[in-house]
């Protein structure tokens, strides 16, 4: 092997590298785009459940087909202030006999 031919080698596998690396850098770019376009999509959807969740605490329906997950919310929003009032109650050293009573929901975490 003479000098030349290590010269090519190595010239070869730098501009291998480069390629990659300017392949991972763009790859990276589109990702970040990527997840921004998503995060902005989640935020949106979010403003819309906000919205229609809105609308049914004025007793407007905005669909029939939404009223069983907004009274799924409503459970849940229910089973919060249950929880936060036990823990008062636990506190201040009022001890229920029994576990607070929670809504059940088909939507649990």
């Amino acid at each position: 092997m003479d000098l030349n031919s290590i010269k090519e080698g190595a010239i070869n596998i730098a501009k291998s590298v480069g390629k990659k690396t300017t392949d991972t850098v763009e790859s990276v770019k589109v990702k970040g785009k990527v997840s921004s376009e998503e995060k902005a999509i989640k935020a949106t959807l979010l403003e819309i459940g906000k919205f229609v969740w809105d609308r049914f605490e004025e007793g407007e329906i905005v669909s029939e087909d939404l009223i069983p997950l907004c009274e799924t919310i409503r459970d849940h929003y229910h089973n919060i202030e249950t929880y936060k009032k036990d823990l008062e109650d636990k506190k201040a050293g009022n001890t229920p006999e029994e576990e607070p009573e929670v809504t059940d929901s088909e939507d649990e975490e």
